[in-house]
């Protein structure tokens, strides 16, 4: 991993990130998985990012209506 400073307190990331295929992926393309080892895609990527995303904003939603939210 390496980073860059940009400008002020602005940074850039570079993060070694390897991605491929598996499972209904790889069988769509056609790509034998005994051959390419299965590797998160990067939908994976987009996906868990998005919902990460809409976790935190589900959460200040509630905390503003003071819902409580916690264990259980």
């Amino acid at each position: 991993m390496r980073f860059e400073a940009v400008k002020g307190p602005l940074r850039r990331a570079f993060l070694p990130v390897l991605f491929g295929v598996h499972s209904a992926v790889a069988e769509r393309y056609g790509v034998d998985s005994e051959i390419h080892e299965p590797r998160d895609t990067t939908l994976d990527y987009l996906v868990a990012a998005s919902a990460g995303e809409l976790t935190g904003t589900f959460g200040g939603a509630l905390e503003a209506r003071q819902i409580p939210v916690g264990d259980g």
